[in-house]
């Protein structure tokens, strides 16, 4: 069950006092070289989605980082970073009013299983529907949440051992806990572009999918896949300081998508 005492703080100004807070925690889970932001990158993507021109190239976009705090300590024991896009009448014929793009959860090791990822990821989904009608009140359409997911079948035993050392928690069990929480995964072939210069691309995520409105829907218009990661990939990921047009990972994934009309959700086993 979400734990319902947690004290809920969101950071969107890249210059707020607790980001290094959040950070301190964000080092501790994410150590492998290509699924780590340095500080600098979290407050690069939090000033440009205030950028009105980007809102002008990408439509709506708000990104944000949530703290979850223990009342009885003040302590930050859990954080989400996450990313709204809203689609007007352009994209009626697609169905959405608004996507999320959850780049991750974290929980300190010592208050897991105690209910703080449930109640962060509910606090995400509520406040996605409210980015929807404050955004883009005239559009009706499904909302949806997608995020990626460490395939331990394409992982090296390096990057194994790491992940299982550093996160405390068996990749298979998470997948595990993610398709508990209604998380299903998009047949796709997805790859992450570069988190940062000098990195390599992340080849071993799967790409997930889950849908608010309670329906069990079998798939996902592949244009609508295609605009959220452009603005994921040109934002986020390439906080547009890199030809992301030149990249190899964007454009098959682009051309793949181009060629179909939906993307498979595959169920739950």
């Amino acid at each position: 069950m979400p734990r319902k005492d947690l004290i809920l703080l969101d950071i969107t100004n890249p210059q707020d006092p607790r980001l290094p807070e959040f950070y301190e925690l964000y080092g501790k889970v994410f150590t492998l070289p290509e699924e780590r932001e340095p500080i600098e990158g979290f407050r690069t993507v939090l000033g440009l989605t205030a950028d009105p021109a980007v809102a002008r190239d990408f439509g709506p976009i708000s990104e944000r980082i949530t703290l979850a705090v223990d009342p009885a300590t003040g302590k930050v024991i859990g954080a989400t970073n996450y990313i709204y896009y809203g689609y007007g009448e352009a994209w009626a014929e697609y169905g959405a009013a608004a996507s999320c793009q959850l780049n991750f959860i974290c929980v300190d090791p010592n208050h897991r299983g105690r209910g703080v990822a449930p109640r962060l990821l509910r606090d995400m989904e509520e406040k996605l529907a409210i980015f929807a009608e404050e955004t883009v009140p005239a559009t009706r359409g499904f909302l949806f949440v997608t995020c990626e997911q460490n395939n331990p079948a394409r992982m090296t035993q390096d990057q194994l051992a790491a992940d299982i050392r550093d996160s405390g928690m068996d990749p298979n069990a998470r997948l595990a806990w993610w398709v508990r929480q209604g998380y299903r995964r998009l047949d796709f072939a997805y790859r992450q572009p570069p988190l940062n210069p000098g990195q390599e691309a992340c080849t071993y995520l799967d790409y997930y999918v889950r849908f608010l409105d309670g329906e069990p829907r079998p798939t996902l218009p592949a244009a609508l896949l295609a605009e959220h990661l452009r603005r994921f990939f040109f934002v986020s990921v390439g906080k547009l300081q890199v030809d992301m047009q030149a990249n190899p990972e964007w454009r098959l994934q682009r051309r793949d998508l181009a060629a179909r009309d939906t993307v498979a959700v595959i169920p739950s086993r």
